[in-house]
């Protein structure tokens, strides 16, 4: 997998962002069961960081540093399963930058 640039991670959170208010207001299209697919589809660090972080009801009040201490796991290996999880929904869905 190529490198993830800051554009295209933005991008992919911003994504995210729109998945988690389309579950809030329970209004689901092709684009949002294709991204809950991928994530059911990730390993499960991969998957519980992603749902903590971007899909949960609280997402929007949760912090990094919340999630990695939940978990119990450092910052450095919570960056790295992030942004590994960020560049497999990028690379689904093909140049979001």
């Amino acid at each position: 997998m190529p490198p993830l640039d800051k554009k295209t991670e933005e991008t992919v959170v911003s994504l995210l962002s729109e998945v988690n208010l389309a579950l809030f207001l329970e209004r689901s299209n092709d684009q949002v069961s294709r991204i809950l697919e991928l994530v059911e589809k990730m390993p499960e660090l991969e998957r519980e960081v992603i749902t903590r972080r971007y899909l949960s009801v609280n997402a929007n009040y949760t912090s990094h540093q919340e999630i990695y201490r939940g978990m119990g796991i450092s910052s450095p290996f919570y960056t790295k399963i992030r942004r590994s999880a960020i560049g497999k929904i990028a690379a689904e869905f093909g140049s979001l930058s």
